[in-house]
């Protein structure tokens, strides 16, 4: 899954880094709430 972000949001990120970590935060909460809902289990698979 690719996640993208409109190139006008950039600048407020490269000023201010700390929250890309927090935009990160909360879309990692997002999909594990959006997969605990649905009883999906997410990572822990073998890469191999």
């Amino acid at each position: 899954m690719t996640l993208t972000m409109p190139d006008k949001l950039w600048p407020i990120f490269r000023l201010n880094p700390w929250l890309i970590n927090l935009l990160y935060r909360c879309a990692v909460s997002a999909f594990l709430s959006f997969a605990k809902k649905r009883g999906i289990e997410i990572g822990g698979g073998d890469s191999n």
